[in-house]
């Protein structure tokens, strides 16, 4: 996995700063509210959340080693204006690049500048804008108020063109007036005002199955390509070598990955197990590299997201099983789940196994809590406490937060305590 090193924050920190003190006056006048960020362990919680209540996503996504991230907290997400706006208009949510687990969310996104702001759709599916770096409360501000005003467009019509343009369009489809050039406007205007645009995206390709090799055609394919729930990938995978050689292997390579990524938030929804036959023949067709790892993630992350929680600890304990498997942070990951959600003790005793050779390659915090949750989860207290006791010491070399180890070492110490009790009170 990538890592955001700690020298990236040299320029971010300066810049914030000085950003910051041009509106510290304003900002600590109003510093009476706070955004409230939306708290779960899973990002379709977070989508789910959004569609429920109608509104964009805002993801925060920090590190607990960037100061940047810390001045947000402090002087933009907790001003008076700026919280009430991102309150009403969007579900908050933080991503916390410090927590391995989080790791792909960083590699999907190309996060390589902390803090990094990101705005998706309801449904999560499209990424409405990135930027990265701090902002003052104004300038965050706008950002939202630019995306927030897309969602009702006769509103803001007179103050937008394009919204104009986009209102025109839509009633000409609904009408039922589908030429191609039509179809190709809206499918880009529906997808810059956050509507829906899958089925515009399709009705156009269908008419233009013949002619998707020409210049034009082969820039929307590429940028439509962003989800399995259109055919833009599709086309684009059959047209592989031009888009290779066109945009360079590792774009497309990360484009098809990211459409895949965001069809298992469809698959999970629809409980659709015919979405793997798809992904064998994208990722085939595609050339990508490391193929077995790949499948596994996104086998993985569909079975997470259906909580079929069997499966997963099956399809994992084999994988892991016939593969020579050396990545901590995978390993971590793995052990993370089963320590949360498996109880079979064979597959709880092999994954002790597996955390243990993690701990060997990278002696960190989390590979530590995780043994020690392990241990606590088969009964062996005493290990556990001892691993729990080894998980603070190297946190506090590292300097970082071990408030769940503390919290797990009172939890095995209570336990030891009733135990006690019962045996002296028999």
């Amino acid at each position: 996995m990538l890592f955001i090193m700690k020298h990236y924050y040299t320029f971010p920190i300066i810049f914030c700063f000085l950003a910051w003190l041009s509106g510290a006056t304003n900002t600590a006048q109003a510093q009476n509210e706070t955004i409230g960020f939306f708290q779960s362990d899973t990002w379709f919680n977070v989508i789910a959340k959004a569609q429920e209540e109608q509104k964009l996503i805002f993801v925060d996504v920090y590190a607990d080693y960037c100061p940047p991230c810390k001045i947000m907290d402090k002087e933009v997400f907790c001003h008076k204006t700026v919280a009430g706006f991102y309150n009403e208009y969007f579900i908050n949510y933080k991503v916390n690049l410090s927590d391995r687990n989080n790791d792909y969310f960083q590699q999907l996104y190309n996060i390589t500048e902390l803090p990094a702001l990101l705005y998706f759709s309801a449904d999560g599916k499209t990424i409405l804008q990135k930027v990265t770096g701090c902002k003052t409360p104004a300038e965050f501000l706008v950002l939202g108020q630019n995306l927030a005003g897309s969602r009702s467009v006769y509103r803001f019509a007179n103050a937008d063109p394009h919204a104009a343009r986009f209102a025109e369009v839509r009633d000409q489809y609904r009408k039922g007036i589908r030429y191609p050039t039509l179809l190709k406007e809206y499918a880009y205007l529906a997808q810059k005002y956050n509507e829906p645009f899958n089925a515009v995206v399709n009705e156009y390709l269908i008419k233009q199955e013949n002619r998707t090799r020409t210049d034009e055609n082969r820039k929307f394919i590429y940028d439509f390509a962003l989800t399995l729930d259109n055919l833009a990938i599709d086309f684009l995978v059959k047209d592989i070598y031009y888009f290779k050689q066109t945009y360079g292997s590792a774009e497309i390579n990360s484009k098809v990955k990211a459409a895949i990524f965001n069809g298992v938030l469809t698959a999970t929804k629809q409980n659709d197990t015919n979405f793997f036959k798809h992904v064998d023949e994208l990722i085939k067709k595609a050339s990508l590299p490391d193929r077995a790892e790949f499948e596994f993630e996104i086998k993985s992350l569909y079975y997470q997201g259906t909580n079929d929680w069997n499966t997963y600890a099956k399809f994992t304990y084999n994988f892991l099983n016939n593969n020579n498997v050396s990545d901590p942070a995978l390993l971590n990951e793995v052990c993370t789940k089963f320590a949360l959600h498996v109880s079979n003790k064979k597959m709880l005793k092999v994954a002790t196994k597996w955390i243990k050779k993690a701990i060997h390659i990278e002696n960190e915090y989390y590979n530590n809590f995780t043994y020690a949750s392990l241990l606590l989860k088969l009964g062996q207290n005493t290990k556990a406490l001892a691993a729990a006791k080894n998980a603070i010491y190297v946190a506090k070399l590292r300097g970082i937060d071990y408030e769940q180890a503390s919290e797990l070492i009172d939890q095995i110490e209570s336990k030891q305590y009733r135990n006690s009790m019962h045996n002296n009170n028999p």
